[in-house]
């Protein structure tokens, strides 16, 4: 979800603000599932796929041409500029099968996750503030996978679960280049 400020992106200007903060915040649950089962006397199969993808991306910036807080009379001594992405993702997939009653059975289940994130926080333009500058972009992902299969009361029975779950998490906080930036106290820039 892109938030933004400055000349180039929204045609906004922030002018004598106390403490701006520019925030971009996204989460994401994604809960999966899939079973099946199969009951016969002879012979038995089942099967379960369950496939997530999460793309996403989430911004929070200070354009170029941006000018944060430039000449506020009677800013207040605590005034920070915060400029913060977060995004956090969880997923849940289960998949699984089952046979039951037949003389051969056979059953597998999967589960796979393709997860692709990008988190960025950028400060341009001017900015100036009375304490702290802080530039912040925080990814966070919990991805859990269950796959499973199981025969009862057969003769033979095989059956098996794979999970495979890929991340690509891009996490990004920057200055950019040609930015104007005065802190009083300091200046943090953090991507974790």
């Amino acid at each position: 979800r892109p938030v933004a400020i400055g000349g180039g992106v929204l045609g906004v200007s922030a002018r004598n603000a106390t403490s701006p903060e520019i925030l971009g915040i996204d989460t994401t649950e994604e809960v999966g599932t899939f079973f099946e089962g199969y009951g016969s006397r002879l012979l038995g199969g089942a099967g379960s796929v369950n496939l997530t993808a999460l793309d996403g991306q989430t911004t929070a910036r200070v354009a170029d041409g941006a000018r944060v807080n430039q000449g506020a009379p009677g800013a207040h001594p605590d005034q920070d500029v915060i400029v913060s992405a977060f995004d956090r993702a969880d997923v849940l997939g289960l998949a699984g099968s089952l046979n039951a009653l037949a003389a051969l059975g056979l059953g597998a289940g999967i589960d796979a996750a393709l997860i692709r994130k990008r988190t960025e926080a950028s400060a341009g333009g001017e900015i100036d503030a009375n304490r702290n500058v802080e530039v912040l972009a925080t990814s966070e992902e919990d991805v859990t996978g269950l796959a499973a299969s199981a025969g009862v009361l057969g003769v033979a029975s095989m059956g098996g679960g794979v999970v495979v779950h890929v991340l690509d998490a891009d996490t990004r906080a920057e200055i950019a280049g040609g930015a104007d930036v005065l802190a009083r106290n300091n200046v943090l820039v953090h991507a974790d």
